[in-house]
């Protein structure tokens, strides 16, 4: 199984190497062909350099944000099968062996989600910690660093929305909900995601609140537009 697992990047060096490093752990019980693609946009801190020396291969963009990052590794790989790995989040060591085992289990499916769950990162002070918002248990992964499918589901799907600064990974599932791919779930985690000063959510909640918005009224248009068919 050839599988290419995409990290967009920008100015994620402190966290890099340990998502880069969770792929490389992955067990499986069959002959397992990773292609590890850093798309680095822009960064300032060197995360180009040391994504290469930890054996990735790196592709670097004039900053663009992370959907023009996941559809640039996109289309650069080579895999049968496709996995987006955020630069700050770990993936669990059966990951792929777990997301394997179901699509196996479910011959129609043709994508998988898997389970997440935040960890407050290890350098976050206790104080610092009370800032911050982390969910106690593991929850559904709706997003695309638990889910995993073949080539062919995403290109159904269609690329990330390159016109969103947060949310494009939630209209990229919103899409996946609404279109006829066979969607399987389990209930192990997949995915660690880490709770950190400056992720995304934190920093530019304002952005993704609009994101969100805009990602609702154009699923309200289209069920309006359908109703008139």
């Amino acid at each position: 199984m050839r599988i290419s697992v995409i990290i967009p990047c920008y100015n994620a060096g402190d966290y890099l190497l340990q998502a880069i490093a969770s792929i490389k752990r992955q067990k499986t019980d069959f002959p397992l062909e990773l292609e590890i693609i850093v798309v680095d946009d822009e960064s300032e801190d060197g995360s180009a350099k040391r994504a290469a020396a930890a054996g990735a291969s790196v592709l670097e963009q004039k900053h663009s944000g992370p959907a023009a990052a996941r559809n640039f590794g996109w289309r650069e790989s080579v895999g049968e099968y496709l996995l987006f790995l955020d630069a700050d989040d770990v993936l669990s060591d059966d990951a792929i062996q777990s997301f394997s085992d179901a699509l196996q289990r479910d011959r129609g499916a043709e994508i998988c989600l898997g389970m997440a769950k935040e960890f407050i990162s290890p350098e976050i002070t206790a104080n610092e910690a009370h800032r911050l918002s982390k969910k106690p248990d593991a929850f559904k992964g709706f997003f695309s660093g638990a889910c995993f499918g073949s080539r062919e589901a995403f290109e159904c799907i269609g690329a990330f929305d390159e016109g969103m600064g947060s949310g494009e990974t939630v209209e990229w599932m919103a899409r996946l909900r609404d279109s006829e791919v066979k969607v399987t779930q389990i209930g192990s985690i997949t995915v660690y995601r880490r709770v950190h000063l400056r992720n995304t959510g934190q920093l530019r909640y304002r952005e993704e609140m609009r994101d969100y918005a805009k990602i609702l009224r154009r699923r309200l248009q289209a069920r309006r537009m359908g109703n008139q068919s």
